[in-house]
């Protein structure tokens, strides 16, 4: 439906809001002012791995989600993203947090963006609403590839013999000229 069709404003229909919050492929959780989670949508329950009744009532401090930090350290309640936008009244944006999805028995890592809610004339949030992505992939990847670097800097600079890295100097041509090295370890 486009604006100024029959429907009237998309923005304030109803069914369009509902559509948007039905099947959004980011996980949508709408919390109270106190953080008390009021609704979640399909994605968000696929995402931590329950229900909508498991998770309605429940607080985004609720310690079955054992929120962590990226280097493993537990995340503390006032820094929770949905916490720091309710006392802020700002936007928070590209918070990770790693959270227990107890369906998978295992972390899941979120990305999550949350919005204030406010009401005529307040100045103190309503609630927030939470957009939640799954980036567990992603951040595996890049802890595997950083345990990777590391393993390879100690192999590196623990070798009894001599190692240089070098990079090609390539000429005009593409071919290679010269070399330089980039590289050595203490040996």
């Amino acid at each position: 439906m486009r604006m100024g069709e029959a429907g009237g404003d998309p923005a304030r229909d109803g069914e369009f809001l509902s559509m948007a919050f039905r099947d959004s492929p980011y996980g949508l959780i709408y919390h109270d002012a106190s953080s008390k989670v009021l609704a979640c949508n399909e994605a968000a329950e696929r995402i931590l791995g329950i229900t909508s009744a498991q998770v309605q009532g429940s607080y985004a401090q609720d310690p079955r989600w054992q929120p962590i930090r990226e280097d493993g350290s537990p995340f503390p309640v006032d820094e929770l993203p949905v916490k720091v936008c309710l006392r802020t009244g700002e936007t928070v944006r590209d918070a990770i947090v790693g959270v227990w999805n107890a369906a998978e028995n295992r972390e899941k890592w979120l990305r999550i963006d949350v919005v204030p809610r406010f009401g005529r004339g307040s100045s103190a949030p309503l609630g927030t609403l939470a957009w939640i992505a799954d980036v567990t992939a992603q951040i595996e990847a890049s802890k595997s590839e950083k345990a990777s670097r590391d393993r390879f800097a100690s192999l590196f600079d623990h070798m009894s013999e001599g190692v240089a890295l070098h990079e090609a100097v390539l000429g005009g041509d593409g071919r290679p000229v010269d070399y330089r090295i980039i590289d050595a370890n203490p040996q």
